[in-house]
């Protein structure tokens, strides 16, 4: 089973592998451009994907906090190391799916990282460009505060 997205959200007709700036654009609802702009002064090249370093750090200097770290693989013990660049602590949790994520965070704005993507959660809806496995593992979640 799937998860449907409820909109594509924020996307772009000049740059691909953005994944990580089109979840901030959808999550904080601002343009893509402005947060294509905020990943590009963090390191971010195009049609590159972002590393931990620099998506962490652009998504904590617009206005979201690290919900957590989920699961033990070696995403999320890479996310705890990298993340503590940023942090003083890095909450972590067991690990769960996005199904689980979604019954449980009906109110709020995430972006949500599963390995090699990342995607916005608004109240509850999926907003991505495409359909993502309900059973997919998140590994790291950053919330609007």
């Amino acid at each position: 089973m799937y998860v449907m997205p409820v909109s594509r959200g924020a996307v772009s007709n000049f740059d691909s592998k953005d994944c990580t700036v089109r979840a901030l654009a959808n999550a904080a609802n601002i343009s893509y451009n402005e947060a294509h702009e905020k990943m590009q002064e963090a390191g971010r090249k195009p049609h590159k994907g972002a590393n931990q370093l620099q998506f962490g750090k652009v998504y904590l200097n617009s206005g979201f906090v690290l919900q957590g770290v989920y699961g033990t693989t070696i995403s999320a013990r890479y996310a705890k190391n990298n993340l503590l660049n940023y942090v003083s602590e890095v909450p972590a949790f067991k690990g769960t799916t996005l199904k689980k994520f979604l019954e449980k965070n009906q109110i709020g704005s995430f972006i949500a990282i599963m390995r090699g993507h990342a995607f916005a959660i608004v109240d509850g809806d999926l907003i991505d460009k495409t359909a993502i496995k309900e059973n997919t593992r998140i590994c790291i979640v950053f919330e609007k505060v």
